[in-house]
């Protein structure tokens, strides 16, 4: 699908001699508790070269010193406009209000610890979307250690892609690849850092779960939804890695029964964008970003008890799996996270006792595992009986 001009946008070509149009840009920047880093990420912002900017800030009702931080800018540049809740609602709903506030041609969404790597990162967003056609574009990011330095984040996990020199995935291979699935493609599963047609966006009607991991339920349906989206190498955004940051902070029961409402939330736009095929897929690569998210965050034991709720119930949603080889390395993954190679035979059934017996039994067989296999079949043919004597 291709993006057209509309009258009142023109293509001009600056200094760097990239053709780009006057189209105006939303950059939305929610902000709560970040006074330590919200000015270096708005300053960032305005000295773009790009100059036809909307920032829009949405204060998401911050504690700290940041309102004063984003009140001294908006004061100074009448690109800044400044948006409130009345209560803090969380990063999700805060972009959400800022989308309904843009009029941007485009909107861009930044997060406030983060910030803009060069003054033309904008600038070259917008014409790789003009010249493209594409309505959605990803920059590529790279992290800022404590310490001060740089390192690789998107080009060190494109490794080995089709598009690892960048380019346009298409349809359920935009897809599968945001969702972490083999499909030998590569898309971060991100929001912050990429430009988006809004007209696009608003037509989709898109928008972002509350919740922590606000990307995973939208991101993946943004890009199927494009028609195609295009990766871009250039670097335009310093993601900063920070120990009291929302994604870096231990995990809760809480916070694990949320993730199960997010996935539920996947489930509904699977559905609106006729995915069905690939949702035992999904819950798959769920089940792995939550462990993997515990394991490198923190947890206790009652986050743990929490856990296998919830990864249980993302089990019922794997009826079939399309890729085997993930499907094996998921299940050592569980396993090894609940104790393996040998872990309690009962939570062992209760978190597989909805997956097909054949993949499971594939998957017993490809570990040679028999005897498990032959428990497996024991449980199943003494659940039937026993439905039998319960009709009888």
């Amino acid at each position: 699908m291709s993006v057209t001009a509309s009258p009142t946008e023109r293509s001009v070509e600056d200094e760097t001699g990239l053709r780009r149009f006057d189209a105006k840009v939303s950059v939305i920047v929610p902000f709560y508790n970040v006074q330590m880093y919200l000015a270096e990420c708005i300053q960032s912002v305005i000295v773009q070269d790009y100059k036809d900017l909307e920032i829009l800030l949405i204060d998401d009702a911050s504690p700290d010193q940041s309102r004063m931080i984003a009140e001294r800018f908006a004061a100074q540049d009448h690109r800044v406009q400044i948006i409130s809740h009345e209560k803090n609602r969380g990063l999700g709903p805060a972009r959400n209000t800022g989308v309904i506030n843009a009029i941007g041609t485009y909107i861009f969404f930044l997060d406030s610890d983060d910030f803009l790597s060069s003054s033309n990162a904008i600038t070259r967003l917008v014409s790789a979307a003009q010249d493209s056609g594409c309505r959605v574009i990803v920059g590529s990011c790279e992290k800022l250690t404590p310490d001060g330095s740089h390192q690789p984040a998107d080009h060190a996990d494109d490794k080995g892609a089709l598009n690892e020199a960048g380019g346009v995935v298409r349809s359920v291979d935009a897809f599968l690849a945001s969702v972490g699935l083999p499909n030998s493609y590569y898309l971060p599963r991100r929001a912050w850092g990429v430009l988006i047609d809004r007209g696009f966006y608003r037509n989709q009607g898109l928008e972002f779960p509350p919740g922590e991991h606000e990307d995973l339920s939208l991101v993946p349906f943004l890009y199927f939804l494009s028609g195609g989206v295009l990766y871009l190498k250039d670097i335009v955004v310093a993601y900063r890695l920070r120990g009291n940051s929302i994604s870096s902070s231990p995990w809760s029961s809480e916070k694990v029964l949320r993730y199960g409402e997010l996935w539920q939330d996947f489930k509904a736009n699977v559905v609106h964008c006729k995915l069905e095929t690939y949702v035992g897929d999904a819950a798959l690569s769920f089940i792995s970003h939550l462990i993997w998210r515990m394991e490198n965050n923190g947890f206790d034991e009652a986050t743990k008890a929490a856990a296998v709720d919830v990864i249980t119930t993302l089990f019922q949603d794997v009826k079939t799996v399309t890729y085997r080889e993930h499907f094996y390395k998921i299940m050592d993954y569980v396993r090894g996270f609940f104790g393996t190679p040998v872990f309690n035979a009962a939570l062992n059934h209760r978190l597989t006792q909805s997956i097909s017996t054949r993949v499971l039994l594939e998957y017993y067989c490809n570990q040679r595992e028999f005897g498990a296999a032959l428990r497996h079949l024991k449980g199943k043919l003494f659940q039937r009986l026993e439905g039998k004597r319960e009709v009888g």
